[in-house]
C-alpha cells in the first residue's frame, strides 16, 4: 500500500456507522478555507453567501446555476469536489487538452470542474433523473454525456438499486446490515456499456465512483484498462478488500497507491499511473 495523502481541505465524510463525532465542529472551523478553495475553482462567492443565509436554493459555478437537491446530497458532493479538493491529488488534476472519462457522473460536479480546467470530458450516469441533471449542468462545456452504467463486460440492460439519497445508487444489491432499508426507493433497469467500450479511445484520466461495483468493474476490465494513462477511483470497503482491487489494477500494468482522504471511514481513493 502506498503512502497516505491528505488533501489540505479534507474532513471526515459520512461512513456506514454515521458521521465522525466532531464533524460539525470541524466543518464550521474549516468553512473559510473551503469557501476560498471553491471560489478559486470557479464558484460564485455571492451564491455561496446566499445559499448559506437561506436566500437561495442553488450554487453557481462559472455562471452555471446548480440547484441543490432536497436531501442536500448535491451540496455534499460540491463540498467534497469543489471545496475540499477530494480528487485534486498531485498528477491527477485534469489539464487543458486531457481526455477525461468520468464513470459515475452523478449531476456533473466533477465533470464541470474537469471541463472548466480545459479537459474534454465524457461522463456516464445510469440513473435517469440524475443523468438529466448531469446533461443540463455540463452543457456549457460540451461534456459528452451518456445514460448508462459502466460494467466490466457487455451485459445489456442491468438492474440499478436506487438509494434514498440517489448519489449512492448501486449495481450491487444491498446486503444485510449494510443499510438495505435505504434502497426502498426501488430498482430500475438501465442501459450498460462495457469498460472496453468506454476505453475504446485512450484517455488521460479515468475517474471511477460507482458505489461498490468498482470491484467487478476492475476485475473484468482486463487489457482495456491499459488505454487509461491515469486512474483515480473511489473504493468502498463494504464491497470488498481495497488491496484486492489494487491488485487488479496493478496486474494491468499500473503503479498503484491507496489513500485515506477521510480518516476513520471505510472510504478510500485509489490512484494509478500506467507504467
Amino acid at each position: 500500500m502506498g503512502k497516505t495523502y491528505l488533501p489540505p481541505l479534507a474532513l471526515v465524510r459520512e461512513s456506514a456507522a454515521g458521521e465522525d463525532a466532531d464533524f460539525n465542529e470541524r466543518f464550521r472551523r474549516e468553512r473559510l478555507k473551503r469557501w476560498a478553495y471553491g471560489v478559486r475553482n470557479g464558484m460564485s462567492l455571492l451564491s455561496l453567501m446566499g445559499f448559506r443565509l437561506g436566500l437561495s436554493d442553488s450554487l453557481t459555478f462559472q455562471g452555471v446555476r446548480v440547484p441543490a437537491s432536497d436531501n442536500q446530497v448535491t451540496c455534499r458532493i460540491i463540498e467534497d469536489i469543489w471545496m475540499r479538493g477530494e480528487y485534486d491529488l498531485p498528477g491527477f488534476i485534469p489539464q487543458p487538452g486531457w481526455r477525461v472519462v468520468d464513470i459515475g457522473g452523478n449531476v456533473g460536479i466533477f465533470a464541470m470542474l474537469a471541463a472548466s480546467r480545459g479537459a474534454r470530458v465524457i461522463s456516464y450516469e445510469p440513473f435517469p433523473e440524475t443523468y438529466e441533471r448531469l446533461r443540463v449542468n455540463t452543457r456549457r462545456w460540451d461534456v459528452q454525456c451518456h445514460h448508462a452504467a459502466v460494467v466490466g463486460r457487455a451485459a445489456g440492460p442491468v438492474r440499478l438499486f436506487v438509494h434514498q439519497r440517489h448519489t449512492r445508487n448501486s449495481l450491487l444489491p444491498p446486503e444485510p446490515g449494510q443499510g438495505e432499508e435505504a434502497f426502498a426507493a426501488g430498482i430500475v433497469e438501465v442501459p450498460s456499456v462495457s469498460m472496453a467500450g468506454v476505453l475504446a479511445t485512450p484517455c488521460d484520466l479515468l475517474k471511477v465512483d460507482c458505489e461498490g461495483s468498482e470491484f467487478d468493474l476492475f476485475a473484468q476490465a482486463g487489457d482495456s484498462l491499459r488505454h487509461a494513462s491515469r486512474i483515480i477511483a473511489e473504493v468502498h470497503a463494504h464491497a470488498g478488500d481495497p488491496d484486492t482491487l489494487a491488485g487488479y489494477v496493478r496486474d494491468s500494468g499500473f503503479a498503484v497507491e491507496l489513500h485515506a482522504p477521510y480518516p476513520g471511514t471505510s472510504f478510500s481513493l485509489l490512484t494509478a499511473v500506467r507504467r
